[in-house]
């Protein structure tokens, strides 16, 4: 006699499947719940508004750009896209920066 491999019952390996993926969507629900717990209360730095920008000395304008990136990275949540970043910068700069 051959030793043949039992065929598993379908109805058997639906279920089991079905078991599996209900777990795994437990598992994600709570991994985003434990995520956006978790971001809730890590705060970001408070960083002082930079000064704003004339235009008026070259030399200032790295000062400028350098205060301004390192609020970007200090505070992401504030400036998730590129767009929003230069509105920011946009709001800091007066008299001929502005043209």
């Amino acid at each position: 006699m051959e030793d043949q491999e039992q065929v598993p019952n379908p109805n058997e390996v639906y279920q089991t499947l079905m078991g599996q993926i209900s777990r795994l969507s437990d598992e994600v629900d709570s991994l985003r719940q434990t995520a956006s717990f978790q971001k809730a209360f890590i705060s970001e730095p408070k960083v002082p508004t930079p000064e704003k920008f004339s235009g008026g000395r070259k030399d200032n304008v790295k000062n400028f750009l350098s205060t301004v990136r390192t609020v970007f990275k200090l505070q992401p949540s504030r400036f998730p896209t590129e767009h929003i970043k230069v509105l920011y910068i946009g709001t800091l700069l007066t008299d001929g920066a502005q043209t």
